[in-house]
């Protein structure tokens, strides 16, 4: 869809009704462009139902053409009642804007033997030219394969220096994203997905950022990152005993 409208317009809607009160893990995700160099647009998660909004924040093109992701994830709990979300989006300022792809997945979290969670969709920064931690999930999982999912946003504001966006596991990156920012208002989407097997330890997950030079602010926001069990825990051993006389 199109649009250049600065009111919001639905691009996807997802309503459902759960069959008893649950957590739900909720992911929402698209491709964004606009047709003006530096043109700027929003998309974000609207839980029309909860009254609560995900992941506005502006995204400006580097170039016309531009595509780049965008994702929000949180974990909502909901009753057993119909629920309406929505994926939407707006220009910033009345250039036009694309958005292709438009998905939401709801997941329901009690369906995995075991699953974890954390987020923060607020705000922070730093402006430190080392990684700092944003976010932490820790979790003992057993030594099963298991998804393990993150998205995050972060904005450097500065046109001239990078700013730095990663996802570490026990002190080690996974994966990391820099961009130097076509405008200093201008949000960028980062995440992963992945299938691993999991040693049966305890283990620490963590969104972390950076500046590419010291002094810099780097702001960071809507991060989240979820564990999942994709199979079902082994039952236990089962004990037997006898015992002969002759």
């Amino acid at each position: 869809m199109n649009a250049s409208s600065t009111s919001w317009q639905t691009a996807t809607t997802l309503a459902f009704t759960p069959s008893s009160a649950g957590d739900y893990l909720v992911i929402a995700s698209a491709t964004r462009a606009s047709n003006t160099n530096l043109g700027a647009m929003r998309c974000r998660l609207n839980d029309v139902t909860g009254a609560i909004t995900y992941g506005d924040r502006a995204w400006y093109c580097k170039d016309d053409w531009d595509n780049q992701a965008f994702a929000v994830m949180e974990k909502l709990s909901l009753a057993a009642a119909t629920r309406t979300l929505q994926l939407q989006v707006r220009s910033e300022s009345g250039t036009l804007c694309y958005v292709q792809g438009a998905r939401i997945l709801a997941l329901r979290l009690d369906a995995f033997d075991n699953a974890w969670f954390a987020s923060n969709q607020a705000t922070q920064n730093t402006t430190s030219a080392s990684n700092q931690d944003l976010l932490t999930l820790s979790a003992t999982p057993l030594a099963l394969p298991h998804a393990i999912i993150a998205v995050g946003t972060y904005n450097t504001a500065s046109t001239t220096v990078s700013g730095y966006l990663n996802v570490a596991k026990d002190g080690g990156t996974v994966e990391e994203w820099n961009r130097e920012a076509p405008n200093a208002a201008g949000w960028q989407c980062a995440g992963l997905a992945q299938r691993q097997t999991l040693a049966a330890v305890a283990t620490t997950w963590k969104w972390r950022a950076r500046a590419e030079t010291a002094g810099t602010t780097v702001n960071v926001g809507n991060l989240a990152v979820a564990v999942l069990q994709l199979e079902a825990t082994p039952a236990a051993t089962r004990r037997r005993t006898m015992a002969l006389a002759a």
